[in-house]
């Protein structure tokens, strides 16, 4: 079987992986698309693929710049057919391939997705980030072959992954691409000689719905450990948690769970109980927050965020 190795990358969520397949040799096309398609579709986290294969790669590697980032035109669809590929990895592309691109390649397209279930619960959108809003303390990481659904085909392999309370969304995806690797590296080689075995996703699919701008508004009732968890969960490269001051808009990034101040002066929750230019401490349901990394204006004592 032709050894012709595609992989699809148009953000920086599985570099790790990326790099490390360039750098062993594996990858000898990478379909992308151009920055202005990736601020068109509102690609977060766009990943220029030419520096890393430059670095990384060799000059036998190519690069395909696609037009339509659903590959769903016949030109873009061509210009993978004429590889005539062996099989694929998706290591940061933010759309379903469809059954006509899948079936161009002979082994497959191999992606992955991690729950904190383990599939089918957990499939759809940004469960990295669910998982470390709502507290959960393990992370189940697939590779799996990529069908015509939403993460629903079969598994090739599982690695458990703990968050520890001071993971944010940054050091998960480290640890994510990390297990992305380690698994290409165990089993490309048997999935091209058709040696590996296949598991099927058993039970009802749960799916995680799509985040929008308000899930990520800080409510000051819910508890100090909950808010803690949000913003850790949309901390940097992603935009924030943000709650309102009388003067604006208040991007949080990073936050440390407070003493519960039990000496303080009641206050309602959202209420700032002091300031500093190195912060400020907010009443919660439980407690209090210590804001650290924020961008906006600092707010005032006594003031209620909200």
């Amino acid at each position: 079987m032709k050894r012709e190795m595609v992989a699809f990358v148009a953000n920086d969520a599985n570099r790790y992986a990326f790099v490390k397949a360039l750098s062993c040799g594996m990858i000898s096309t990478v379909v992308t698309i151009g920055a202005e398609t990736a601020k068109k579709n509102g690609v977060s986290n766009y990943l220029d693929v030419r520096k890393d294969i430059e670095t990384f790669g060799s000059n036998i590697v190519r690069i395909i710049e696609i037009e339509k980032y659903r590959l769903d035109n016949e030109k873009d669809l061509e210009s993978i057919r004429l590889l005539e590929p062996c099989a694929g990895l998706v290591l940061g592309w933010n759309r379903l391939l469809s059954s006509e691109v899948i079936s161009i390649f002979k082994a497959g397209v191999f992606g992955f997705h991690g729950t904190p279930f383990g599939l089918p619960k957990g499939r759809g959108r940004s469960p990295s980030i669910w998982s470390i809003a709502l507290g959960y303390k393990e992370f189940r990481y697939h590779m799996f072959e990529i069908d015509s659904g939403i993460d629903s085909g079969v598994i090739v392999d599982t690695i458990k992954i703990e968050i520890h309370e001071k993971d944010n969304i940054r050091s998960l995806h480290q640890k994510l691409s990390y297990a992305a690797w380690k698994m290409i590296e165990k089993n490309l080689e048997k999935i091209i000689s058709g040696g590996v075995t296949f598991g099927r996703q058993l039970g009802k699919p749960i799916y995680f719905r799509k985040r929008t701008e308000k899930d990520g508004v800080i409510n000051w009732h819910r508890s100090t450990e909950s808010i803690y968890n949000l913003v850790r969960a949309i901390a940097r490269p992603y935009p924030g948690a943000i709650t309102n001051s009388k003067t604006g808009l208040i991007k949080v990034w990073d936050s440390v769970p407070f003493d519960d101040m039990p000496y303080a002066s009641p206050a309602v929750c959202g209420t700032v109980l002091f300031s500093s230019d190195e912060g400020f401490a907010v009443r919660t349901g439980t407690g209090a927050l210590l804001v650290t990394d924020f961008c906006g204006s600092v707010p005032t004592e006594g003031e209620i965020l909200g």
